[in-house]
């Protein structure tokens, strides 16, 4: 959370890749990202490729338990 506040981006990190995460309306979700950062996060949705680097678009934003 204080990296978030700090202006650093948050990604999901999953089989040795790193995932940007944006909502559905293309804005970044680091601010949903960051509210689930006390532990491990999930995140259901679309994972894309553009230029070498991965997103989700994501539907959903969740604690794993």
């Amino acid at each position: 959370v204080a990296l978030f506040k700090k202006g650093q981006p948050l990604v999901i990190v999953a089989k040795n890749k790193i995932y940007f995460v944006y909502n559905a309306d293309g804005s970044y979700a680091g601010k949903k990202l960051a509210k689930h950062a006390d532990g491990n996060v999930g995140v259901a949705g679309t994972v894309k490729k553009r230029n070498g680097v991965n997103f989700i678009i994501a539907d959903k934003i969740f604690n794993v338990r």
